[in-house]
């Protein structure tokens, strides 16, 4: 059974890479050509070259099918989730934020940060965590990227406030608005 990633990716690739589909089935259709006009005894003994090129080209469908998923993967929309941390205790937490680009990713966490944390510079460990995914959500897709910074110090507004909880702000897409919540931390 296909999936949707699968079918979102066969899409992308039949708008944006057509002539891929052409010669594959050209240059099988000459493969195919040959072993017919070919008599059997002589098959494999004149057939070394077409074999040969047919293993490359398979190499060569691999790697296009690679390149296709980055090509693929580099075209979706990109949402970052930032997640402030002081000694394992979540501070702040913004989820799925509208992202430019990769390179924007710790920028644009510190200035989150900051406005979350009503103007306040942030200090932190220089070692920020990130990870990458891809996420659907009904029928669209997209990438999010996850960073993880380490507090040095928590912020004057949550001094009081963040081992009970941490505030949550979640953006809402359609109104490019955020949702602020307060999550409670897990008791153990």
């Amino acid at each position: 059974m296909v999936g949707k990633k699968t079918i979102a990716k066969l899409g992308f690739a039949l708008e944006k890479r057509k002539k891929w589909f052409y010669v594959p089935i050209l240059f099988m259709a000459l493969f195919a050509l040959r072993l017919v006009v070919t008599p059997f005894n002589d098959l494999w003994k004149n057939n070394f070259e077409a074999i040969a090129m047919l293993a490359i080209f398979i190499a060569t469908v691999i790697l296009a099918i690679g390149e296709l998923n980055n090509d693929w993967e580099a075209h979706l929309p990109k949402r970052l989730t930032v997640i402030f941390t002081f000694q394992g205790l979540p501070v702040m937490k913004c989820e799925e934020a509208w992202l430019a680009g990769e390179s924007d990713i710790r920028q644009w966490s510190q200035q989150i940060g900051k406005q979350m944390s009503d103007g306040e510079y942030l200090d932190f460990e220089p070692f920020v965590e990130q990870n990458e995914e891809v996420v659907e959500r009904g029928e669209v897709f997209f990438k999010l990227f996850i960073a993880t910074f380490q507090l040095t110090k928590v912020p004057k507004k949550f001094e009081n406030t963040y081992q009970e909880g941490y505030p949550l702000w979640r953006w809402v897409k359609e109104e490019n608005n955020k949702i602020e919540l307060s999550v409670k931390h897990k008791q153990a």
